[in-house]
């Protein structure tokens, strides 16, 4: 098939980042840079062929390039919270979260040819959607449910604040993380092996699932507040299908109002309430039996972020009590998620993940069992309550299908 200008445009950009890479001809903080906005280019091109077109007439340098796709994201993501005129954010103390990251496959796509990068990308978008700086992939997301290191800033802080909670421990909560699995794993932004479409497709999909499932779970947990923000704001729908100007129009009213502290104020008690039973024995066992109900062969983003919570309130009761067996325990629950996120991921591995993951999982409900035996039998009644009542599918829904809700 023949390349299209625009084709061709992309390919004479890769190939100048490429070579910019392999000059080594820059500083200490320039690969994470080339890496990250390269990704960007590839995932998106279509955004940036007036860009292109214009750096190719004016011989720009691959230096000059990725300055430039890095000053256009900068303004979308509104990092210094200042409100800029492309900004996603509904508030100015909100993270823009990339629902897919821009490293989604490391160099896969870049080692690609034209013609198979293009096919690729096509696949991809037809199965998850747009990836990229492009608004149905940014999520304007509380801090607390963003990543572990995270600070809270402005209203959010403000709602921690009332509850007595250090806005610099937003990321400590036992709050869902977008980022349960870091961006640089290999998991996420590996490269593939091979050069082939098969070998790109074989590598992506699963990075594109995981991510799917991760930063849905977090969404979900934190929508209540983002859909109660919306409202008060006379807005509508997701804000991922808002314009930039609706957004800021939203976010001055939302500044000035003193219900927005209260709504999150809200959604971060009701996840505080759940993960103060969870560390409790009864808590822990209506958590694991969930989650034992639910295996992550099936594809459960529940399990998954059961699975995080369930590390979260074990190493809490750890610090609460660090006895033998709270300490075996939270290794126990560690082990589980490690195999969840493992079984996600198509391969051998899958073929010892699963088992571990449900040999950790069934001894630490057994423990749980014996410690607390009075509660067993509630625990165990309260988690088919919720499964055979509807949460489970309710979630399954939302969550494995996100685009549904998202455009």
């Amino acid at each position: 098939m023949a390349l299209t200008e625009e084709d061709k445009l992309e390919q004479w950009a890769v190939n100048l980042i490429n070579d910019y890479e392999a000059s080594g001809d820059y500083s200490s903080s320039q690969p994470k840079r080339i890496k990250r906005f390269s990704g960007e280019l590839v995932a998106n091109p279509e955004a940036y062929y007036e860009l292109l077109d214009m750096a190719r007439s004016q011989n720009m340098s691959g230096k000059q390039l990725v300055q430039s796709i890095r000053s256009i994201e900068s303004q979308l993501l509104d990092e210094a919270s200042r409100g800029t005129k492309t900004s996603r954010k509904q508030l100015l103390s909100d993270v823009i979260h990339h629902f897919y990251a821009q490293r989604t496959g490391g160099d896969t796509l870049r080692r690609l040819g034209q013609a198979d990068r293009k096919e690729v990308r096509n696949i991809l978008r037809g199965e998850f959607g747009k990836w990229g700086n492009v608004n149905e992939n940014l999520i304007t997301l509380f801090r607390s449910w963003h990543g572990n290191w995270e600070k809270a800033k402005g209203r959010e802080a403000e709602a921690l604040a009332q509850m007595g909670l250090k806005p610099e421990d937003a990321g400590k909560l036992p709050t869902i993380k977008a980022h349960q699995t870091s961006a640089s794993s290999s998991l996420i932004s590996g490269t593939a092996k091979g050069d082939t479409v098969s070998d790109a497709l074989s590598t992506m999909r699963p990075q594109f699932e995981l991510q799917q499932r991760e930063s849905g779970a977090a969404i979900e947990q934190a929508r209540p507040a983002r859909e109660a923000l919306t409202e008060l704001a006379g807005g509508v729908g997701e804000t991922t299908s808002q314009t930039a100007e609706e957004l800021a129009r939203q976010s001055k009213i939302l500044e000035a109002s003193p219900e927005t502290s209260n709504i999150i104020k809200g959604n971060i008690e009701g996840v505080l309430d759940f993960s103060k039973s969870s560390v409790s024995t009864r808590g822990l066992l209506k958590r694991g039996v969930g989650r034992l109900i639910l295996p992550s062969a099936a594809g459960s983003a529940i399990s998954l972020a059961l699975g995080a919570g369930d590390v979260q309130a074990r190493e809490e009761r750890v610090k609460q009590d660090p006895s033998l067996i709270n300490k075996l325990q939270a290794g126990l629950a560690q082990t589980e998620r490690a195999a969840d996120v493992a079984g996600l991921v198509p391969g051998p591995q899958s073929i010892v993940a699963e088992p571990a993951g449900f040999v950790s999982g069934l001894a630490n409900v057994s423990i749980d069992a014996a410690r607390d035996p009075i509660g067993t039998l509630q625990a165990v009644g309260g988690s088919f309550k919720w499964l055979v009542g509807g949460g489970a599918a309710k979630q399954q829904r939302q969550i494995l299908n996100p685009l549904s809700t998202r455009l």
